[in-house]
C-alpha cells in the first residue's frame, strides 16, 4: 500500500497568525447594563430627560431616526423600541385617571381562594347533613354505579384492541387503488394550432 504523500504545510506569518487565532477564541463582549440599584439617581433622571428629548424631537422632524439612535448610543431598532414606549407613556399619561384605590390582582387571587375554600367546606358540612337525616329516617342511600354497570345497558367493557392509523390507511389506499380503473396513458401535444 503506498501512502499519499502529504503537502507541505504553508507558512503564515507569525503575526497574522496571532491576529486569527485571537479572532476566532475572543468572545464578543457585550457592555452589561448598568443596574439602576447602583445607578445613581441623578443619572438616570438626566439619561430620561435626555432620551424624551431625543425622542420628541425624532416625532417633531427635528432629527432622523438613525441620528436620534446614535445620539442615545442604540442600535435603530432599539431605538423604535423606546419611542414605541415613549408613544404608549404619553397616550397613557393623556387618558383619564381613575379615582380611589385600584384594585390588586394578588389580593383578588387571595379573596377567590378564600371563598373556594369556604364554599367547599359548607358543601361537605351540607353533604354530612344530608347523610345523618338518610339515615336518621331510614331512607337507603343510592347504590354507587360499579364500572361494570355503568357502560350502555347490554354491552359489556372488552379488552380494547390496538388499532393502528397506518395500517388501515395503507389498506384503504391500496383497496381505493385496486379498484380504480387505470387510464390508458394518452400524450399530450400543444393545443396552440401548430
Amino acid at each position: 500500500m503506498i501512502a499519499a504523500p502529504t503537502p507541505a504545510p504553508t507558512t503564515v506569518p507569525e503575526p497574522l497568525r496571532t491576529a486569527v487565532q485571537d479572532v476566532l477564541t475572543r468572545t464578543p463582549k457585550r457592555p452589561k447594563p448598568a443596574e439602576p440599584a447602583t445607578e445613581d439617581p441623578r443619572a438616570i433622571a438626566e439619561r430620561t430627560k435626555l432620551t424624551a428629548a431625543v425622542v420628541l424631537d425624532v416625532l417633531a422632524g427635528n432629527r432622523s431616526p438613525g441620528d436620534a439612535a446614535s445620539a442615545l448610543g442604540l442600535s435603530v431598532a432599539r431605538y423604535y423600541v423606546i419611542e414605541q414606549q415613549a408613544i404608549d407613556g404619553l397616550i397613557a399619561g393623556c387618558g383619564p385617571r381613575q379615582r380611589g384605590r385600584q384594585p390588586d390582582p394578588g389580593k383578588e387571587i387571595a379573596r377567590i381562594t378564600a371563598e373556594n375554600q369556604r364554599l367547599t367546606q359548607a358543601l361537605l358540612r351540607q353533604q354530612a347533613l344530608v347523610r345523618t337525616s338518610q339515615r336518621s329516617l331510614g331512607v337507603a342511600l343510592p347504590a354507587k354505579a360499579t364500572p361494570a354497570t355503568a357502560g350502555p345497558p347490554g354491552r359489556g367493557k372488552g379488552k380494547r384492541q390496538p388499532k393502528v392509523r397506518a395500517l388501515r390507511a395503507v389498506k384503504r389506499l391500496n383497496t381505493t387503488t385496486s379498484t380504480t380503473p387505470t387510464a390508458p396513458a394518452t400524450t399530450t401535444s400543444d393545443h396552440g394550432g401548430g
